[in-house]
């Protein structure tokens, strides 16, 4: 909802938009978890594109777990300082994401 407060009174097309967009979304989250918000998941990985400084990485081996009925379809990479996978690194990892700049670089190209 902080972001959407701050889209709203933009008055653009594309802020009209995003609130629109992720309104539902936003008030499932509240409904469900109690949070007043939503995850930026696809603007940050734009983000990213743009400025790779915005989080904090490191390599590791990711797979789809495709055996256990519990996990089965989910994103899984060991992050133990000892994995039990010997496998080469297949993807970077993002660990830690700079919210700040990460909302304001959202903010300016909402802003246009």
């Amino acid at each position: 909802k902080q972001i959407i407060k701050e889209i709203h009174p933009l008055g653009t097309k594309l802020s009209r938009f995003i609130t629109d967009l992720t309104r539902g979304y936003i008030e499932y989250h509240m409904r469900t978890e109690g949070f007043p918000g939503c995850y930026l998941h696809d603007p940050l990985a734009v983000g990213v594109a743009i400025d790779p400084s915005l989080v904090t990485t490191r390599e590791g081996f990711v797979q789809i777990e495709t055996v256990s009925p519990l996990t089965m379809g989910m994103t899984v990479c060991d992050l133990r300082s000892k994995p039990l996978t010997t496998e080469r690194p297949n993807a970077r990892i993002a660990l830690d994401v700079d919210v700040g700049r990460f909302i304001n670089l959202f903010l300016k190209r909402v802003k246009g």
